[in-house]
């Protein structure tokens, strides 16, 4: 095992639990750095829901996480189904859903009614 996985593992081990429900994957809670950095970008939000939305903007951009400077792998079209599966206030204070496409900022997305 390289040194700084041995260190990591070591701080998750003995930190305590964080109040946040999200942790980013370093291990620190998620809203500990600014947004748009490494560690938000790579955040962890368990799995809570599956609630079918639809895309409202055209070319929606698709995010690797829950902030704007996070890396854009994918454009959706106005009208595309996704699935949430969770949702996300980041230290900007702006909702996102994590769906099973990726992160979108929650204004682009309509939630179907029930």
């Amino acid at each position: 095992m390289n040194r700084t996985f041995v260190a990591l593992l070591a701080g998750l081990l003995l930190a305590p639990a964080a109040a946040a429900p999200a942790v980013a994957s370093t291990g620190v809670p998620a809203q500990a750095g600014p947004i748009g950095t490494q560690a938000s970008c790579s955040i962890y939000v368990p799995l809570k829901e599956h609630t079918l939305a639809y895309v409202v903007k055209d070319k929606a951009a698709v995010h690797t996480g829950p902030a704007e400077n996070c890396y854009v792998h994918a454009h959706l079209a106005y009208g595309t189904d996704v699935v949430i599966q969770a949702r996300y206030r980041n230290s900007a204070n702006n909702l996102w859903y994590e769906t099973d496409r990726g992160w979108i900022y929650s204004p682009y997305v309509e939630i179907y009614p029930r």
